[in-house]
């Protein structure tokens, strides 16, 4: 690994932007066939060379993304080696991250503030336990209501796979710094519950074919055809974006009641009332497994 280890973090030190990002997404590779003992002994070399990104004002946002990834996939690799590595790389990367979520929101750069927040929470995650990780838990507890504040956002609300992205990573915050984060929590919960009861809109109409052309028209509509007993078929229309928004609150449900154990037990009738009518939902069997998984979790 030595040899390759020296090649990538020259690379992630290179001039050209497009080196230093297919520098910084080769780390990944690199550190995702590693073990962990190799990843310890090379972390110092390759954490510099995505500091050196990270902390350059004039780094390019997809090389911040490749920088942001590759912080993020190095954090979850370490957070279980026993001297936490990652506990000493804290305070030396969580700024660069934090100071950049609010510019690339704003700039609508769904991807990038995703793997920001992606980064936040696996760094977070992964220097907790450490020596001295008091600050980590002081710090999580002031970032939690901002993370949180980011889901009225319209331009986090426009994107959902940037609101999976914050949920994600309350999640990883609220198993950190748990007290600090069920004030939080009790402001998500009615609008979790009320996204994950949404009526969904579904039309069902009998055609004699498909239209493929026609389907492809159909925006924010999921198509279905399914055979009608010998009588030509119907065609199942299901608005996708509020199915989303079901599955994404759903999901939410399940991962905020792993990550608080105990503390989510005030929570659990109301949404045991919630999930439980959608076992029977049979339009989405995707939907019938999150429930079911929120209720297990739960």
């Amino acid at each position: 690994y030595p040899t390759l280890v020296s090649m990538v973090t020259a690379g992630m030190a290179d001039a050209s932007p497009r080196v230093r990002a297919a520098a910084a997404l080769a780390t990944t590779n690199l550190v995702g066939a590693m073990q962990e003992p190799a990843i310890v002994a090379h972390a110092q070399g390759l954490l510099g060379g995505v500091h050196s990104i990270l902390a350059s004002p004039a780094s390019a946002g997809y090389v911040v993304y490749a920088a942001a990834a590759t912080l993020a996939v190095i954090s979850d690799e370490l957070s279980d080696a026993p001297s936490k590595p990652m506990g000493s790389a804290y305070s030396a990367f969580m700024p660069h991250l934090t100071s950049r979520i609010e510019p690339a929101i704003a700039a609508r750069q769904g991807r990038l503030s995703a793997e920001l927040l992606h980064a936040i929470g696996k760094l977070a995650a992964s220097a907790a336990g450490a020596a001295g990780a008091e600050q980590v838990s002081a710090d999580v507890a002031a970032l939690v209501p901002s993370i949180a504040s980011l889901l009225a956002r319209k331009e986090v609300s426009d994107d959902r796979t940037l609101m999976r992205g914050v949920h994600t990573t309350l999640t990883s915050l609220a198993a950190i710094a748990t007290a600090s984060f069920m004030p939080v929590f009790e402001q998500l919960l009615p609008g979790l519950l009320h996204s994950a009861a949404v009526e969904v809109d579904i039309q069902l109409d009998r055609v004699e074919q498909e239209d493929p052309a026609a389907d492809e028209r159909d925006d924010g509509w999921e198509v279905e055809y399914h055979q009608n007993k010998g009588k030509g078929l119907i065609k199942l229309r299901v608005n996708a974006f509020q199915m989303d928004e079901k599955l994404l609150a759903l999901d939410a449900l399940f991962s905020y009641a792993k990550a608080l154990g105990g503390a989510f037990h005030p929570a659990v009738s109301t949404v045991i009332s919630t999930c439980l009518p959608l076992l029977a939902f049979k339009w989405s069997p995707k939907v019938r497994v999150s429930a079911a998984m929120a209720l297990a979790e739960a």
